[in-house]
């Protein structure tokens, strides 16, 4: 216990200094703070890999996902999605023309929505690189998880390189 206490200590000490550089710095407190809340919002959706099971796309399922299960607007999902508020709310519509049905929601792994704000690299093969580097599933589970072929993870992990 208290190495823990020592732990939180010393990161609410570094914290505490990167507040103060960034005031010294210009930043305004209200800044600080409204970059803060926002930070954590982002990190606090995590979409359950139970919503990929579709027939959806991956940005359509995480789209609907987010409008219908969390409440946010097409803006705070695209401020989230690092996407325009106009794409979001195609994406939607266009996954509504496709499925009426309800989104499970259900699912022992998630991923976090934050995981998709980096636009270099298209949704599906995102969520792929991080069920298998970060949540250590082989693609064979993955495909079953996301409803694809094994063969369709294997290329969207391999596509395009390294990132």
């Amino acid at each position: 216990m208290f190495e823990v206490c020592l732990l939180e200590l010393e990161k609410e000490g570094e914290l505490a200094e990167a507040v103060k550089q960034l005031h010294r710095s210009g930043v305004s407190s209200k800044d600080i703070i409204h970059a803060v809340m926002k930070i954590l919002s982002e990190e606090s959706y995590a979409l359950p890999l139970s919503i990929f099971d579709q027939e959806l796309g991956a940005l359509e399922s995480i789209v609907v996902y987010l409008h219908e299960n969390c409440g946010l607007d097409y803006h705070q999902i695209g401020e989230l999605l690092n996407r325009d508020p106009i794409a979001v709310g195609n994406s939607y519509r266009a996954a509504r023309q496709k499925y009426q049905g309800k989104l499970s929601a259900e699912s022992e792994l998630s991923v976090p929505a934050s995981l998709f704000k980096d636009r270099k690299t298209s949704v599906q093969r995102k969520l792929v690189r991080y069920l298998h580097d970060v949540c250590k599933l082989n693609f064979s589970e993955i495909a079953r998880y996301l409803s694809r072929d094994p063969r369709t993870i294997w290329t969207a992990y391999h596509a395009g390189g390294s990132s």
